[in-house]
């Protein structure tokens, strides 16, 4: 388990301001719940350091790459 900061690090998208992001709730039943943030939006909304991620997948709808799936304790 990584804090969001490292994992947006690890994915070479902290400082890129529009990389789409899709956060997922560990408690959520479906996969398809999810929050779509930029990476400027996460950086004004979270506590980088104190929410955690648990699982990172790219995120792919209709055979097209839409960013990265994490998913998230916090």
């Amino acid at each position: 388990m990584i804090d969001l900061y490292t994992a947006l690090k690890l994915v070479n998208a902290f400082d890129s301001e529009k990389e789409i992001v899709h956060l997922r709730k560990k408690d959520q039943i479906f996969k398809s719940e999810y929050e779509l943030l930029t990476v400027k939006q996460i950086k004004e909304k979270y506590d980088m350091r104190k929410i955690k991620v648990i699982e990172i997948c790219p995120y792919f709808c209709c055979g097209d790459y839409e960013g990265f799936l994490f998913t998230i304790v916090g």
